[in-house]
C-alpha cells in the first residue's frame, strides 16, 4: 500500500519535481535508452549502429574525464560526418560541470 500512495503521490506532484524533495542536489537525468532514441531520430538509418558504437564507448569510459575525451572525439567525428545536430547535442550534454 505504501508504494502505491507513493506512486499516487509522484503523478500527482510530477515526477521531476518529486525527485528534487528527495534528492535536492540531484540534477535532471533521462533514461539513456530514451536519449539514444532521441539522437537516432537525427541520424540517418543506416549509420545508427556506428553512432550507437560511439555513444557507447563515451558510456562505457572508466572516469568522467576520459568520458569527456571520448565524447569530444566522437563530437569531431559526427562533424565529420556531417551530422551537425548530434554533434551540437553531443558538445552542449558534456560540457556541464
Amino acid at each position: 500500500m505504501a508504494t502505491a500512495a507513493f506512486q499516487g503521490w509522484l503523478k500527482v506532484r510530477g515526477l521531476k519535481e518529486s525527485i528534487g524533495d528527495f534528492y535536492p542536489d540531484a540534477g535532471w537525468q533521462r533514461c539513456i535508452v530514451d536519449c539514444y532514441r532521441n539522437v537516432f531520430s537525427h541520424v540517418p538509418r543506416g549509420r545508427v549502429k556506428e553512432v550507437s558504437r560511439m555513444l557507447q564507448a563515451i558510456h562505457a569510459s572508466e572516469y568522467l574525464e576520459s568520458a569527456r575525451h571520448k565524447a569530444t572525439e566522437v563530437e569531431k567525428k559526427l562533424r565529420d560526418m556531417k551530422l551537425s545536430s548530434v554533434a551540437d547535442w553531443l558538445g552542449s550534454a558534456w560540457k556541464r560541470p
